[in-house]
């Protein structure tokens, strides 16, 4: 099995999975009362 596709962070070897666009955006997945 192909390992998750990975990024470097500072240094540090990190899995994409782990580290989207919303916890650098601020988006939610549910409704944009929770993006307020």
């Amino acid at each position: 099995m192909n390992e998750f596709p990975r990024t470097q962070v500072e240094g540090v070897s990190l899995s994409r999975m782990i580290i989207g666009t919303n916890w650098f955006l601020g988006w939610s997945h549910t409704s944009a009362a929770k993006d307020a």
